[in-house]
């Protein structure tokens, strides 16, 4: 049943939703967006200007110890924070995509990004510690998790998306595999292009859910 929403003194407007509900799902959705956002730019840029680490080498999780490692690290924590939100922003979009394996999938996800904020990896070629080993497990699902979340949620979103994203994915691991085949040593380009389509998808199913 509608419900109207005084807009102007003296008029009326009718909306399917509560001012606040709408305001909360918004909020949500804003939350998902800038986290992500964050993250998918803090990895970019320092791919592109960082001259400590080659980005096609190098995983991204290095940088969380090297220079930048406060901008990575903070990286780590609002993308796994914008993840989470975007969970919370689909639970309350009335008629949004709903699919419980992709929100246990990508809530998985984003508690493993924020974890990750605080036990950092291990430089490559160093001797592992526990935190570096709770660090690459994390990676491990996550980029288990994390993609099949985002194939799930994009395919009920739009079709333009979900290729997209089935495309940029196949790209990643397509590069990660063959890396790792023919000694090709680009599994850090490989990851940077999986890193870059989950949280850019997010970030733009987000958006695209937004009622």
């Amino acid at each position: 049943m509608k419900r109207p929403t005084l807009a102007f003194p003296n008029a009326y407007l009718e909306t399917d939703e509560p001012p606040r509900k709408i305001l909360r799902e918004k909020g949500l959705s804003l939350l998902a967006v800038v986290g992500t956002s964050y993250f998918a730019v803090t990895v970019l840029l320092l791919s592109l200007f960082d001259p400590d680490y080659s980005p096609i080498s190098k995983v991204a999780s290095d940088y969380g110890v090297g220079r930048f490692a406060i901008e990575m690290n903070v990286g780590f924590l609002l993308g796994g924070i914008g993840i989470l939100a975007f969970v919370a922003h689909l639970l309350r979009t009335a008629g949004g995509p709903k699919s419980r394996i992709a929100l246990a999938l990508l809530t998985l996800s984003g508690l493993i990004l924020a974890t990750d904020s605080l036990v950092i990896a291990d430089l490559e070629g160093t001797s592992p510690t526990l935190h570096g080993t709770i660090h690459g497990l994390g990676g491990f699902f996550f980029f288990v998790a994390a993609p099949v979340g985002v194939i799930l949620v994009t395919r009920r979103i739009g079709s333009r998306l979900f290729l997209a994203a089935v495309v940029s994915f196949a790209i990643g691991f397509g590069f990660l595999f063959s890396s790792s085949l023919l000694a090709l040593n680009a599994g850090g380009l490989a990851e940077r292009i999986i890193i870059e389509t989950i949280l850019l998808s997010i970030a733009y199913s987000s958006v695209a859910s937004t009622g």
